[in-house]
């Protein structure tokens, strides 16, 4: 199997895109709720050999989380990458639902 690589550019520039095309579909503020949803942490995702941990995340924990970030200003501010991305993914996942048609 190929190892795949990305690069965090290209990543930054598509993301930027799908926020401009959610943007486009539901408006610059969206009212996002604040429902929990189901969750796997990032540790059990990508290991199959064993089943995941199920959890309970939070839409309003997620959007308190990013507002905080914006808030601090520098990114030393950050608690961690993988937390502040778990925090994301929530809103992320959360977007791609309101947006299916």
């Amino acid at each position: 199997m190929t190892i795949a690589t990305l690069s965090l550019s290209e990543l930054r520039t598509v993301l930027s895109r799908a926020i401009d095309s959610v943007a486009e579909a539901l408006g610059d503020d969206v009212a996002i709720g604040s429902s929990t949803y189901w969750k796997i942490e990032s540790t059990d995702s990508f290991d199959m050999s064993s089943s995941p941990t199920v959890n309970v995340g939070s839409l309003a924990d997620d959007i308190e989380h990013i507002h905080a970030l914006r808030d601090a200003g520098p990114i030393e501010s950050s608690i961690s990458p993988w937390h502040d991305l778990d925090h994301l993914i929530g809103v992320l996942s959360r977007l791609s639902m309101m947006t299916r048609a």
